[in-house]
């Protein structure tokens, strides 16, 4: 019994062009890049530029990366840290493995292709997990190696014992709602330990719009100070290479 088919030349040409044409893949950074390691919920890598010395950056993973039943999984805002432990890196850097929590409480041992998403872009490491990727501008901070700080805002004129943030992650903004529509206020703030790589700036909107009104920086970082009003929201971002 014969079969015929009707296909066009043209359908045929491409399909052979197709199926000829070598693949195109791109290079991982944990080929390009050197001194991969992970600092916490931190990547950190020494990565080459197309022109220039090799610079250090690193991804919050936890803006990228949650935990799903127990399965490591890219998600925006993932927070895989708050339910996993044990992590580290396998594969030259491009490997994320952790134990993390399922739903019922047990643990179970679980790993991510971070090459999927994650690349060097001109000496930066950034994700495209939320759609292509802006190369930042070069800073000079140096990553200090280490990601823990604790702010200590007040809501008197002086710094004194009471509420502190203590973190290990960036805040875009951050506010504290003690009751419906109601937040807390700050008029000054501290640095009480830890990183001196970390800018805080102080916003009357709880959602960090308009002009600052305080900012501390690395200089007197220790000291109190006052902002010019009361404030609602902070930002605190680092000083060296990251996304």
């Amino acid at each position: 019994m014969k079969y015929l088919f009707s296909v066009p030349l043209r359908a045929l040409l491409s399909a052979c062009i197709v199926q000829g044409a070598p693949s195109v893949r791109r290079v991982g950074f944990s080929a390009e890049c050197s001194s991969i390691r992970l600092d916490g919920p931190w990547l950190a890598a020494l990565c080459p530029k197309r022109n220039g010395p090799s610079i250090e950056s690193t991804v919050y993973l936890g803006f990228q990366i949650g935990n799903r039943e127990g399965n490591l999984e890219w998600g925006i805002n993932g927070s895989f840290q708050g339910s996993c432990k044990d992590c580290t890196l396998l594969n030259r850097g491009s490997v994320l493995q952790c134990t993390c929590q399922t739903g019922g409480r047990p643990t179970r041992t679980t790993s991510i292709n971070l090459e999927e998403h994650i690349s060097n872009h001109n000496g930066h490491l950034l994700s495209d997990l939320a759609g292509p990727p802006t190369v930042p501008v070069d800073k000079s901070f140096k990553y200090p190696g280490y990601v823990e700080y604790s702010v200590q805002p007040s809501s008197g004129n002086t710094c004194g014992p009471g509420f502190s943030l203590s973190a290990d992650r960036p805040y875009v903004c951050f506010s504290f709602e003690i009751a419906t529509s109601y937040w807390l206020e700050w008029e000054t703030a501290r640095f009480l330990r830890g990183n001196p790589g970390y800018e805080v700036l102080a916003y009357e909107s709880k959602d960090c719009i308009g002009s600052p009104i305080g900012r501390i920086g690395v200089q007197g970082a220790a000291s109190c100070t006052t902002f010019s009003g009361k404030a609602k929201g902070l930002s605190i971002l680092p000083l060296w290479n990251w996304s």
